[in-house]
């Protein structure tokens, strides 16, 4: 049993960074063989812990695990009154093994795995942790230190709960193949499990340099490439966005300023569209000179918590956002990732993110939005559903079909069109699709043809990116009457993607 298998089969503590974007050549982590737990609940265990955590990495260990939300309130003189509450502020395991999987042996462990369980899950009565009156309050008042000057902006956000049952890691194993996120996580604490698909990067740390990539701003997708293009075009051209955006840039640039040298850090790029499977998002790329061997707890005490999650200014944002916000975040809009003894570290923002209380049995996810002068709760509240879409609406499996005539005359008729659309749904979900390849491989199954008959040829695109074919023949006569009947009592779904799409 391999290292991977034994991870997924049992209870055995470990972190898994699964590469599942798709690409053959990605290449995913898995963190085994944990030796000890480094944890800090309370302002006074903050310090020894980073200590801990560098202690580690000297000695040549791999340094897994995550920060909470809260912590921020420790690292700076926020002044907010938060009293710790015994859960973790940094919860991090110290590892022996690090193991480079190829992506795709962990899909088909993952297949493999989930299918051989005889038990399906169940998530049950999902609810908001506050009411959509008391959020259209909290705007309200949002608004108000708007006026007043305390504030630009505030990131609001509150809690998805749902009860589950059934097994953690087949609910991770539906949710990645329908979020093809950059950051996708999987960890087993004794006491929770962590379930990540964040699109968002908060720090990569690697050949002296710090790449951060906030995001801020969101829209729906399209039913179709052409609605997709039109949100696209909505979001890129939308002012407030694009001032929310660039306020986080700058924000993250003055933090990134404590501890770069003058003139280190530079914007590569502002305002970037990115697509993921219900919403486009606007992303922004900063780059930043910060010698490797800067310590953890340098860099941390510089940025946390991002800007893209508090709003702006950080610190009088972050004080309103304790004020309303009725419960602690937790490992939401925190941080999540890990250390390299040899130097460098990766960090996701944990949005999209899960956390499975195994003794209760049951699921909580945050969700939340960027409120500025002009928000209309109505709207933002409608956004944060939105966010968490994702986790109720289970996909199905599915495949793209093309079904074609073929005859030795002619050879597959109107193929180009044929492919032409199912590169548009490829795209639209995802799906790696090689036009060239199935093009190849359409000419060598026509060689097992009998060309005095004409065939129905169908060709089956699956979500992992090969092509199956199957055929029967036509018959020859073409002259005989059709009738064709037409259903007027029962209608379609206009909104079904698998209606749209073939």
């Amino acid at each position: 049993m391999t290292h991977l298998d034994e991870f997924i089969n049992s209870n055995v503590l470990g972190e898994l960074y699964y590469g599942n974007s798709g690409s053959s050549e990605e290449s995913s982590v898995l963190f085994t063989n944990p030796l000890a737990d480094i944890t800090a609940a309370f302002e006074n265990q903050i310090s020894d812990a980073f200590q801990s955590i560098e202690n580690a990495l000297k000695k040549g260990f791999f340094v897994s695990g995550y920060f909470s939300y809260e912590l921020g309130y420790f690292l700076d003189t926020t002044g907010c009154e938060f009293q710790p509450n015994g859960n973790p502020l940094l919860h991090f395991r110290v590892y022996t093994e690090k193991h480079d999987i190829p992506s795709k042996e962990c899909h088909d462990a993952f297949q493999k795995y989930v299918s051989a369980q005889t038990n399906d899950y169940w998530i049950k009565d999902i609810r908001q942790s506050i009411s959509k009156e008391a959020y259209r309050n909290q705007i309200e008042k949002i608004h108000e230190y708007i006026k007043n000057g305390d504030t630009y902006q505030v990131n609001f956000t509150f809690k998805l709960l749902s009860e589950f049952y059934g097994n953690p890691f087949c609910l991770f194993y539906d949710l990645s193949r329908v979020q093809k996120t950059s950051y996708t996580v999987f960890m087993k604490f004794s006491d929770r499990t962590i379930l990540s698909f964040s699109p968002e990067l908060f720090f990569l740390h690697s050949n002296d340099t710090l790449t951060l990539k906030p995001m801020k701003g969101t829209i729906k997708r399209g039913m179709n490439p052409q609605e997709d293009e039109i949100q696209t075009k909505l979001l890129s051209e939308s002012e407030k966005t694009k001032a929310e955006n660039l306020m986080i840039v700058d924000m993250e640039r003055n933090d990134l300023g404590k501890i770069c040298p003058p003139g280190g850090v530079c914007v590569d790029s502002l305002f970037d569209i990115e697509k993921y499977e219900t919403l486009f998002q606007m992303t922004s790329t900063i780059r930043a000179l910060c010698k490797d061997d800067t310590p953890l707890s340098k860099i941390i005490y510089a940025l946390f918590p991002s800007g893209s999650v508090t709003g702006a200014p950080k610190i009088r944002t972050m004080q309103i956002i304790q004020e309303l916000e009725k419960e602690p975040r937790g490992i939401y809009t925190g941080a999540l990732g890990f250390i390299h003894p040899k130097g460098g570290a990766i960090f996701n923002i944990p949005i999209r993110t899960i956390e499975h209380n195994p003794t209760d049995q049951t699921l909580v996810m945050g969700v939340g939005s960027g409120i500025v002068a002009d928000s209309e709760a109505e709207d933002e509240y409608r956004e944060c559903l939105l966010k968490g879409k994702f986790l109720t609406d289970r996909q199905k499996d599915f495949q793209l079909i093309e079904t074609m005539r073929w005859d030795s005359k002619t050879g597959y008729f109107l193929l180009d069109e044929h492919l032409e659309r199912l590169k548009q749904s490829s795209d639209y979900f995802h799906i790696t699709c090689d036009i060239d390849k199935i093009k190849e491989g359409l000419k060598a199954y026509s060689q097992f043809f009998d060309s005095n008959l004409s065939y129905r040829v169908r060709l089956l695109h699956f979500a992992d990116g090969h092509t199956e074919y199957t055929h029967t023949p036509l018959k020859t006569d073409t002259d005989l009457p059709c009738t064709i009947i037409l259903d007027r009592t029962h209608t379609v779904n206009q909104n079904d993607l698998f209606l749209f799409h073939k």
